[in-house]
């Protein structure tokens, strides 16, 4: 009998989407501040990392939560090919935060999901700011703390952190860092048997 696959929970943002640069944009556009197009944050937070006041933070979200930015976002190069051969082994699913207070960025994000990585996936996200509810036998995201609460949450599990470029430099000796998608697939295939059912996705 085959083996049932591994479930693994994929963040989106900062992993499959280019948000940095999407929110960048906004910022340039928003305050007419001039950030260099190779600028890269040192870390997660890019509010934090260029000072923005709570007025400027304000007038960026402003943007951010019109309708339809989700959709314009543009994935990173390696990340369709990549999650493509990552659904040959795994059960995969993406775990993401939506932007709360936009009125149509869950809809949008799953058009951005079908166009990119087809109807399957895009019958499998999970929209939640609170991660480590998502129960899996891996899961992967950019953000440090996610990983942290993820897997204290589930310490049977791994978490991988993805190293972006605004945390390459810095440390997280707690966690486990993967820098491509050959790396996620060489821990799925180390990952003891999944306790998980598959998941039959038929309407």
């Amino acid at each position: 009998m085959k083996a049932a696959k591994h479930r693994v929970g994929v963040d989106v943002d900062g992993v499959l989407a280019n948000y940095t640069e999407c929110y960048l944009n906004a910022i340039r556009a928003a305050t007419n501040r001039n950030i260099p197009k190779d600028w890269a944050p040192a870390q997660w937070d890019l509010d934090e990392a260029l000072g923005l006041t709570k007025s400027e933070k304000k007038a960026v979200y402003a943007l951010m939560e019109m309708p339809g930015v989700a959709q314009r976002i543009n994935p990173y190069p390696d990340a369709v090919a990549g999650i493509k051969k990552l659904v040959e082994i795994a059960d995969v699913f993406l775990v993401t935060s939506p932007v709360k207070e936009s009125p149509t960025w869950c809809f949008d994000r799953t058009k951005w999901v079908k166009k990119h990585f087809g109807e399957e996936l895009a019958d499998s996200i999970d929209f939640t700011g609170h991660k480590y509810t998502f129960a899996a036998d891996l899961f992967v995201d950019d953000k440090p703390t996610n990983c942290e609460e993820w897997q204290e949450a589930w310490p049977e599990g791994k978490a991988l952190l993805w190293t972006a470029n605004y945390s390459v430099a810095i440390l997280h000796d707690r966690l486990t860092h993967v820098q491509d998608w050959e790396q996620v697939a060489r821990w799925v295939a180390m990952a003891p048997p999944t306790r998980y059912k598959p998941v039959i996705r038929e309407d």
